[in-house]
């Protein structure tokens, strides 16, 4: 019965009240405890594909969210992205929305990566764009954009590393480092989805 309850969304004396009821209105016990498990009575199992149809019914035509229409859409949204998501990645999606989605305003935030679950949950940012390792966790739906890697600078005359800079010079060279502490950057589409969001 914990299992049951936990599946529909009610505690373990709702669903045993709402069972009773049931029971009542049918006259008949519709499960019953064989061992440790309560099976189907043949009532019940009668009931079943109609049972099924009822959900189904409800469940896809229902509780469905209207459909998102980004011509007809007047709302803004707020995505977390580093600064260089906004140079490399905003451009591209606002000259889209100019010609599918005008009323769309965006509004671009940047924090640490270890606060991006909490603008996500909190419903402070709609979507996260960029490196966001502390999201691959459950309750965030992600989707991979792009892969990068990183490239050394350095200056064109610099006798001590010739033409091309080996493994070898790089790691006897002072260097300094900008920019997170991967070697690559998997960027990526984060989103929670919330009811209303139009996400």
């Amino acid at each position: 019965m914990s299992r049951t309850a936990e599946a529909v969304g009610l505690s373990q004396p709702a669903t045993s009240a709402a069972l009773a009821r049931l029971r009542l209105l049918f006259d008949d016990a519709l499960f019953v405890r064989t061992g440790a498990q309560m099976e189907p009575t043949p009532r019940a199992l009668a009931l079943a594909p109609a049972v099924r149809r009822v959900v189904e019914t409800i469940a896809n035509e229902v509780l469905q969210p209207a459909a998102f229409m980004p011509a007809d859409a007047d709302r803004s949204f707020t995505i977390l992205t580093p600064d260089i998501g906004e140079v490399a990645f905003l451009p591209g999606v606002l000259r889209r929305l100019r010609m599918e989605a005008p009323n769309i305003r965006l509004q671009a935030v940047a924090k640490p990566r270890t606060a991006a679950a909490e603008a996500l949950e909190s419903g402070e940012a709609d979507l996260a764009v960029g490196f966001f390792p502390d999201l691959q966790k459950a309750g965030f739906y992600q989707q991979g954009l792009f892969k990068t890697s990183y490239a050394c600078i350095a200056c064109a005359d610099n006798a001590a590393i010739g033409a091309k800079l080996t493994v070898k010079q790089y790691r006897r060279r002072g260097t300094s480092w900008c920019g997170p502490t991967a070697a690559s950057t998997c960027w990526t589409a984060c989103w929670r989805t919330r009811a209303g969001s139009g996400m």
